[in-house]
C-alpha cells in the first residue's frame, strides 16, 4: 500500500516542497476538527444582560436629550406671550393700546432714513449695512477724485463692493 501510495504521488510530479505543505495544511485540518468537537460552542447572553444594557442606553439618552433642551432653551428665541383666553379656552379680543400719532412714530423709526453718498461723512456711510469703515473711506476717497456720484451703480466702481452688496445698500442711499 505504501508503494502504490508513493508511486500515485510520483504520477502528481509535485515537489518535495508541495508535499510538505499538503501534509502539514492536512495535519492542520485535522487538529481543526478535533478543537471544533472538543470545544463547545458560546451561548448567548441571558436576557437579564440585555436589559441592563438597554437602562443603560435608556438613561444615557435621557441625558443627551436634556442637554439638548438647555441648549436649545439658551440659544431659541424667547416664546411668544399667550393671548387672554376666557374659561372656555376663546381667546378675548383686546383693543391696541397704540395711538395714532404713536403708530407713525414707531413706523418711521423702522424705516432708516436715506443716507445722501455725496454729503454724508465716514460715520454716517458705516449706518449702511455692510459698508464698513474702510469702504467708507473708499466711497469718500473716490467721490473726492471722480466727484458726485451720479447713479448709485457707479458705487460698483469702488473695489469691494459688487453687484450683491450694492443691492442691499441701494433702498437705503440718496443721490
Amino acid at each position: 500500500m505504501k508503494r502504490k501510495i508513493f508511486f500515485w504521488l510520483e504520477k502528481l510530479k509535485i515537489t518535495r516542497q508541495e508535499r510538505i505543505t499538503i501534509a502539514s495544511l492536512l495535519v492542520l485540518l485535522v487538529i481543526m476538527s478535533v478543537l471544533n468537537f472538543v470545544i463547545e460552542p458560546g451561548t448567548a447572553a441571558n436576557a437579564e444582560h440585555y436589559e441592563a444594557i438597554r437602562e443603560e442606553f435608556n438613561r444615557r439618552k435621557a441625558d443627551i436629550e436634556q442637554k439638548e433642551r438647555e441648549l436649545l432653551k439658551r440659544y431659541s428665541p424667547q416664546p411668544k406671550v399667550a393671548k387672554p383666553a376666557d374659561s372656555n379656552g376663546m381667546i378675548i379680543a383686546v383693543s391696541d393700546t397704540i395711538t395714532r400719532s404713536s403708530e407713525s412714530d414707531t413706523l418711521e423709526q423702522k424705516s432708516p432714513q436715506k443716507i445722501n453718498v455725496n454729503t454724508a461723512s465716514l460715520e454716517k456711510l458705516q449706518e449702511l449695512k455692510g459698508i464698513g469703515p474702510v469702504y467708507a473711506k473708499r466711497i469718500v476717497a473716490y467721490r473726492d477724485t471722480a466727484g458726485r456720484f451720479e447713479e448709485a451703480e457707479e458705487l460698483i466702481r469702488i473695489k469691494g463692493i459688487g453687484e450683491k452688496r450694492l443691492e442691499n445698500i441701494k433702498p437705503m442711499i440718496a443721490l
